[in-house]
């Protein structure tokens, strides 16, 4: 995508969530997540949610954002509606604390 594209709004909202996230932070537990996506998928033990999400994530990865889809990796593969997985911490989630 073009920056010429790019919805100023999205941009200023993706500037201040950037400046007030810790982004080594932010990227770990994208990773920690991952990684368990990633173990699960492998074992075939992943939830149908987790088998969703694995896809999704790809298909969000491998095709350019079309008008007015969300094109946040962390909202697909985290989701907003449910927790992760037991063995994270509240404080591993990639997003910190709601807003």
């Amino acid at each position: 995508m073009e920056e010429s594209q790019l919805d100023q709004q999205e941009v200023e909202e993706a500037k201040t969530f950037w400046a007030e996230e810790d982004v080594d932070q932010v990227f770990d537990g994208v990773y920690d997540y991952l990684d368990h996506l990633k173990r699960v998928l492998k074992k075939n033990t992943a939830t149908d949610k987790e088998f969703v999400q694995g896809l999704k994530l790809l298909e969000v990865l491998n095709s350019p954002p079309t008008e007015g889809q969300d094109a946040s990796v962390v909202q697909v593969v985290i989701g907003s509606d449910e927790l992760p997985p037991p063995e994270f911490s509240p404080d591993s989630s990639p997003l910190g604390p709601p807003r």
